[in-house]
């Protein structure tokens, strides 16, 4: 059976605002504090923590070219793994679905206190963020585009949770456990071949994954 939070996140992920122009805002970070026109937001701006003392314990994350670098601790548990198919994530990386690792509201800041959360610990400056609806903010890396982590705040929903993709943390054990609004996708699963790397004729071995 599904948990309370589970229920949560497929009953109430936030959908894009229904009006003719979609409210985007945009922030660049800079230190500790967000844009004044975004104060309300109720979730800690990402500031620099200092890295973890154990590295055997961390799952190691960066943007593409590694001026953003967070840390997962390895033992952290997934509150949900989904993949997302809503046309807000779709849109925002441009890719038929996503995956998804959501966590307790992630406390990236170093006055936390939190020792089993995510945090970033370089290139905190290098943040910005977009959000479409008032519950969600996107966070991704000026310096080279890669989208790194959400936040998700909905009272009514009981959900405070923060996003991060598998891709970020490589090292880091990604179990999905379920797919999440299906209904807007657009990107249908499609039965084709499989191959190992690339086919022949595209410089690759050829082989099939069986």
């Amino acid at each position: 059976m599904a948990s309370t939070v589970e229920a949560n996140w497929t009953a109430h992920h936030p959908r894009r605002m229904a009006q003719t122009s979609p409210m985007l805002v945009r922030g660049v970070l800079s230190g500790p504090t967000a844009l004044e026109n975004d104060s309300h937001y109720p979730v800690p701006v990402p500031t620099l923590s200092a890295p973890a003392a154990d590295r055997s314990t961390i799952a190691a994350g960066t943007c593409f070219c590694g001026a953003v670098q967070l840390e997962l601790p390895l033992d952290s548990k997934p509150t949900v793994s989904v993949v997302c198919h809503c046309t807000d994530c779709r849109e925002w990386h441009s890719v038929g679905s996503v995956p998804y690792m959501m966590f307790p509201l992630l406390d990236l800041s170093e006055h936390g206190g939190d020792a089993d959360k995510d945090k970033v610990i370089a290139g905190a400056s290098l943040l910005s963020y977009v959000h479409r609806t008032p519950e969600v903010r996107r966070y991704s890396a000026t310096c080279c585009g890669t989208r790194l982590f959400n936040s998700v705040w909905n009272e009514p929903a009981s959900l405070k949770l923060c996003g991060t993709f598998p891709t970020v943390f490589p090292s880091f054990e990604w179990q999905p456990t379920m797919h999440v609004n299906v209904r807007e996708s657009n990107y249908p699963t499609l039965d084709v071949r499989w191959f190992n790397d690339l086919p022949a004729e595209f410089g690759g071995t050829g082989r099939e994954v069986e």
